[in-house]
């Protein structure tokens, strides 16, 4: 396993895309799909995670969003550095990361269904809701108690009677007994 075994990329604080290590003629890639609200003036940044030390540390180089564009190839990676560091692995300016998070929904915007990866570092009561931009609760989608790790979700689109819900902007909120995050996720209706 590489020493950097997560890789997110953010706008603004807010995650937009992350990514596993995923290994490939012996050297590990990362592979990233992003979106933007307002692609002409974002500018991407990239987090890196350490499995093994449980830190994150910032990449010095930041991107432009750009719609449909690729990043580095085999033959021309895109090299970072960490806070001007020649080597990716060293680790100055790192901060500790306590094991909570909220990843942006994926795929996003979506059709029939999304999928919500989420952490937490402290087992205890966990709900993960959908609500509307009104903050009005549409569905929960969980509701219990959990150990402490990773956990995957998928949502349907329904809301808590079991009805498709109509397209446009939805907040998902996960909430523990020490963190609470919202993202925002949005659902187009494909005509027949």
């Amino acid at each position: 396993m590489p020493s950097i075994s997560i890789v997110g990329a953010f706008v603004d604080g807010e995650c937009r895309g992350i990514a596993q290590a995923k290994e490939h003629h012996g050297k590990y890639i990362y592979y990233l799909t992003l979106y933007s609200d307002n692609p002409v003036e974002e500018q991407v940044e990239f987090k890196v995670y350490f499995e093994a030390k449980k830190e994150v540390a910032e990449v010095v180089e930041k991107v432009k969003f750009n719609q449909i564009s690729k990043l580095g190839l085999f033959t021309e990676p895109f090299i970072w550095h960490l806070n001007g560091n020649e080597k990716v692995e060293e680790n100055t300016g790192i901060i500790e990361f306590d094991g909570n998070f909220l990843s942006q929904n994926q795929p996003n915007p979506f059709v029939d269904e999304t999928n919500i990866k989420f952490g937490i570092a402290r087992g205890g009561k966990t709900t993960l809701t959908i609500s509307n931009v009104h903050g009005q609760l549409i569905k929960t989608l969980l509701s219990k108690t959990l150990e402490e790790g990773e956990y995957f979700l998928t949502w349907n689109g329904t809301d808590n009677s079991g009805q498709k819900v109509v397209q446009g902007v939805y907040y998902y909120t996960l909430k523990t007994e020490d963190f609470v995050d919202s993202k925002k996720l949005i659902i187009v209706k494909v005509d027949d």
